[in-house]
């Protein structure tokens, strides 16, 4: 993740002013976040792969520059 954010800076898509690193963390935590209501509200892979995207969409509107 955190190549890929750094690729995103090189190419200047995402501004350098933050954390690139705890950008990465956030993001794997959003993703480990959405196993709970997989398992437990029985959502589809696509519903879940659908909300990860929105919410990394989120935390990448807020670094994009």
């Amino acid at each position: 993740m955190l190549e890929v954010l750094e690729r995103g800076v090189a190419r200047d898509e995402l501004t350098q002013k933050f954390d690139l690193r705890l950008i990465a963390d956030v993001i794997w935590d959003l993703y480990l976040a959405g196993y709970r209501p997989a398992a437990f509200d029985g959502l589809s892979v696509d519903t879940q792969t659908d909300r990860l995207a929105n919410r990394i969409d989120l935390v990448l509107a807020g670094v994009k520059a």
